[in-house]
Formats: C-alpha cells, sequence, structure tokens
C-alpha cells in the first residue's frame, strides 16, 4: 500500500488537500482477497474530508464510491458493476472517512491520555471509533528503530467491534509506522512502514 499526503491546491474558491491511499492484495492474501483500491479524500484546513472518490475492484466486482461530506450528512453514489445507488447518510458531527481518518489523528494532540471518539464513514454507514493514546516508545519496523506513540482503537456499531492498534511516529511528521488489526478468531493482520519519500 502507498499512503500520501499532497500539497494543499485550489478548488473553485476553496484550498483543499488529497489524501490518497492505493494498495492491492497480493501472494497468498490475494488467492483468499483479490482487492485493489485507488481512494482519494480531500481535506479542509482542519484535515476534514469535503468530497471523496474510492475507486476499488473486490473479488471481481467493480466499485466507484464518489461523496460530499456536509456538517452533518454524507451524500453522493455508489455505483457496482454499473447499477448506482444514492447515499444520503446522517451523521452526529462532521464525520471521517477511511482515508482521512489517518491524517485526521496525525494532526490530533497525542500526549498520553488523549482521548477522542470519532464518527467514520465506510462508503455505507457510521461507525464509531474509539482512540486512546498511550505512552511514546521505541519501536522496530523495517526502515529501522523509531520512537513511535501507540493508538488504541475500538471500531463499533451495535453489536458489530473490531479492536486495532496504530503506531505513529513521535516526530514532527506523524508517520503511521506500525498497523495492526485484529479479527477476532481469525487472528491478526499486521502492516509496517517499510519506505517513505518527503518532498
Amino acid at each position: 500500500a502507498v499512503f500520501t499526503i499532497g500539497a494543499e491546491e485550489k478548488v473553485g474558491q476553496r484550498m483543499w488537500r488529497p489524501i490518497r491511499i492505493d494498495a492491492f492484495t497480493s501472494g497468498m492474501a490475494a488467492n483468499f482477497l483479490a482487492a485493489k483500491t485507488q481512494s482519494v479524500a480531500w481535506v479542509n484546513a482542519a484535515w476534514l474530508p469535503v468530497r471523496v472518490r474510492w475507486d476499488q475492484t473486490l473479488d471481481g466486482v467493480n466499485r466507484v464510491l464518489k461523496a460530499s461530506f456536509e456538517t452533518k450528512k454524507v451524500k453522493g453514489t455508489d455505483e457496482k458493476n454499473g447499477k448506482t445507488d444514492k447515499l444520503n447518510v446522517a451523521t452526529q458531527q462532521h464525520s471521517l472517512d477511511l482515508v482521512s481518518v489517518f491524517p485526521w489523528l496525525m494532526q490530533a494532540d497525542l500526549s498520553p491520555g488523549a482521548k477522542y471518539e470519532l464518527p467514520v464513514f465506510d462508503g455505507r454507514r457510521i461507525y464509531n471509533v474509539s482512540v486512546s493514546t498511550g505512552v511514546a516508545k521505541e519501536i522496530q519496523v523495517p526502515v529501522g528503530f523509531r520512537k513511535a506513540i501507540p493508538l488504541k482503537i475500538v471500531v463499533q456499531r451495535g453489536e458489530y467491534k473490531r479492536e486495532m492498534e496504530l503506531w505513529i511516529s513521535a516526530e514532527k511528521d506523524r508517520t503511521p509506522l506500525r498497523m495492526v488489526f485484529k479479527y477476532g478468531l481469525i487472528g491478526t493482520v499486521e502492516a509496517s512502514l517499510v519506505g517513505e519519500k518527503k518532498s
């Protein structure tokens, strides 16, 4: 996967910043689930999404999601293999999405003990994401030893509940260094930073 934070660009009379995730499964993972995504979220100065476009392929199903984010609403279209459904989802506050949630956390106050309750749109519905911040410590990733801030994250909606860990660099750049997804009886999936490029 490649995670890119772009420079601010003028869109009409406003300045937005594109956040992009390009990812695909390979090897044994692709045999289990063939997936590819090119997902972009344009965020405002507060790192909140104002517009998103996700181009995805999941086990042969092509999907294009386009949505705009307002203070208490997400509106747009969700097209799957030529069939288009309209989106109109109410929220309690301005929601994040699966792309913008990462840079939002990178810019947040991550002092030990900090906690956040975030609404996050997954393309169909809103999930509540609880984040709690731990004490920074040194960890080892493929790019070397880095001091990182651990975030314990719980994703929940009704009876659905998943836990994950996100380790963010304690340096000024706040680069995501490691993610661990916990899937109950299935096990865990871990992703670590293998390279970075700064402009």
